[in-house]
């Protein structure tokens, strides 16, 4: 198995798509998706592991958040589980925050 895929199917993986579930529930989301993936992108040659995250309700967005290999496997063992999750939240209540200021003044 290659070092991608090694990465991709560890139980933190798995266990940061269930995370991004379980936050969507609580700020109101509906997901249709959260996938990893692993890309030769030029801005992210250090951090190549994406997540992406699809949401449909109650706005259509997609997001990508990108890691390193060591994020993603540190995880499971708590060393970067306060940082990815502190990261995804961000993200996710600042984009809720902007679709109820734009559905507030349109």
């Amino acid at each position: 198995m290659s070092r991608t895929l090694d990465v991709l199917q560890t139980p933190s993986a798995h266990a940061i798509r269930t995370f991004c579930y379980t936050l969507a529930r609580e700020l109101g989301l509906t997901l249709d998706s959260v996938g990893w993936g692993c890309a030769e992108h030029p801005e992210h040659r250090q951090n190549p592991y994406n997540l992406t995250v699809r949401i449909t309700q109650p706005f259509e967005w997609d997001r990508v958040f990108w890691f390193m290999g060591e994020q993603v496997c540190g995880y499971a063992t708590g060393a970067t589980k306060t940082a990815i999750e502190d990261h995804i939240r961000t993200d996710l209540e600042a984009s809720c925050r902007l679709w109820s200021k734009g559905t507030a003044e349109g």
